[in-house]
This record gives C-alpha cells, structure tokens and sequence, in this order.
C-alpha cells in the first residue's frame, strides 16, 4: 500500500500555505450537511484565527442548480478553496492529509464514513451533536461537538480547534480510539465473542438475558 501523503506535500498541492490552519469540509453536497452553515460561520473564524483557511471538496450534484450557484458564490466572497465537483478516490488522502480540523455541521444524520475517515487518519473533527453521533463521540476528547443549526457555537468551536495544538492532539488521540473500536477487525472480534458466550450458554443450558 502507498504510504498517506505528507502534510507538507499535500498543502503543496492544493496550494495552500503549509503554515496557515486548514479546516476541510469534504464529501457529496446535501443541504443536509450544512455547508450554508459553515461558510456562514467562516467570517466568524476568521476573526479569531485570521490566517485559517477553509478547503470545500465535493459533488454538488444533487443540489438545485440556484442553491449550487448561491454556494459557490458565497464560497468565492470569502476566499475559500472550493472545489465543486467529483473527487477521485486517489487524490482524497490529499485533502485529510493538509487539514487541521474536519468540519461536519450536519442537520441531521445516520451514520458518515467521512466521520470515520477523519477519525482514522488523525484529522480532529468538529461536529453537530446528532445522531448517534453523541453516543459515539465524547465531546472534548474525540470530537468537538456543538449543536445543529447554530452558527455561533461553530464559529467558536472551529476557532478554538484551529488555535489550539494541544487540542487538537487530544482529539486525534480520542479519535484513533474510536476508529479503532469501530473498526471492521474490532467488530469481528466482537461478534465472535458474542457468538461464543450465546454457544457456550446454550452448551451449559442457560437462557440469554435480553442487553
């Protein structure tokens, strides 16, 4: 397998700053996922932390051609790298590699293998606590989480990350923790456990109490 590309090469790259914080909002465009949000809250940011960055990369392929156009149009007044289109899957590791923080201000949401992306690679995550997502995030260890819909508390929350090494170190490591917990061997084991406890019960005649 190739080894991640380096920060320094990935910023190269996309032509970015290899000093300037980064934060990255990546995947398909729904109106689900709040990118009106972030770019409403970047001004915000930008006063606190005024050499950040923000990189968009995504399809807008189902958006309404007039949504498209206003978000892009936004995108451009504040200066954010956008990218509005297909991203191959090569030159995804590109993206996480030259961010410092993951942006996720979704409305609303089931489960995201962007999350899990981020949370495996390293890239600290600030995300609207939704979902499940509480339940598998721990606020302040593994993911800063603010709530849907408020443009403030993101601004915040994404100018304290981007500020803060330490920060983002203790997310990262909170983080890995929960990839590594989610992962495909890790769920494998675990099923094999429970498959094993439920065989041996039923080998000494016991009955299964309900989790």
């Amino acid at each position: 397998a190739e080894s991640p590309p380096s920060r320094e090469s990935s910023r190269t790259q996309l032509g970015l700053d290899a000093r300037a914080p980064v934060a990255l909002f990546f995947g398909y465009l729904r109106e689900y996922k709040g990118l009106d949000l972030l770019l409403d809250a970047w001004p915000a940011v930008l006063e606190r932390v005024p050499e950040a960055r923000l990189v968009v990369a995504g399809n807008p392929v189902r958006l309404p051609k007039e949504r498209r156009e206003a978000l892009l149009a936004q995108a451009e007044r504040l200066g954010v790298l956008h990218r509005f289109e297909y991203v191959p899957f090569d030159e995804v590791p590109t993206y996480f590699a030259a961010a410092d923080v993951l942006a996720l201000p979704y409305r609303a949401i089931s489960q995201s293998g962007v999350l899990y992306l981020a949370l495996s690679l390293g890239v600290p995550v600030v995300a609207s606590a939704v979902g499940a997502w509480p339940d598998l995030l721990d606020d302040g260890e593994s993911a800063l989480l603010v709530p849907p819909d408020s443009v403030p508390e993101l601004a915040e929350a994404l100018a304290r990350t981007l500020g803060d090494p330490a920060l983002r170190g203790r997310l990262v490591e909170g983080g890995r923790r929960v990839a590594e917990a989610h992962s495909w061997p890790a769920i494998a084991a675990q099923t094999e456990a429970t498959f094993r406890t439920l065989v041996l019960q039923h080998a000494e005649g016991g009955t299964v109490k309900p989790s």
